[in-house]
């Protein structure tokens, strides 16, 4: 049941929520959020504190696991896929991210890419 409350939580502009980095392994998950469709997402405050746990993950794959990744993209494994969550549940690059951040007020600077230190 959609109550006013959270209409009213629909209704607030888009904002960053917390730093991620992104893999798409190919595996479709159950979602809660408009993650992207396959893949796996770690969050944190900062970038570093998701490349931990991407390090953690990826340090657990199988041989098998790590070419099926390579041959989505071979970069994705360096953790370069660096980005934020939004508070609507959208995994968003820096370009877009320092978009959204600027029109919910939560940076303004003039540069394009958002980084997690300049939000929090």
């Amino acid at each position: 049941m959609v109550t006013e409350k959270h209409k009213a939580v629909r209704e607030r502009p888009e904002a960053i929520l917390c730093s991620a980095v992104y893999v798409d392994d190919g595996v479709k998950r159950a979602r809660t959020y408009a993650y992207p469709e396959t893949g796996i997402l770690f969050g944190g405050c900062r970038h570093v504190d998701c490349l931990v746990a991407f390090e953690d993950w990826k340090s657990k794959l199988t041989q098998e696991e790590i070419n099926k990744i390579d041959d989505i993209d071979e970069r994705q494994l360096c953790g370069t896929r660096q980005g934020f969550v939004t508070t609507r549940g959208r995994y968003v690059g820096r370009e877009e991210a320092g978009d959204i951040a600027r029109a919910a007020g939560q940076w303004d600077q003039l540069t394009r890419q958002l980084y997690s230190e300049d939000v929090w």
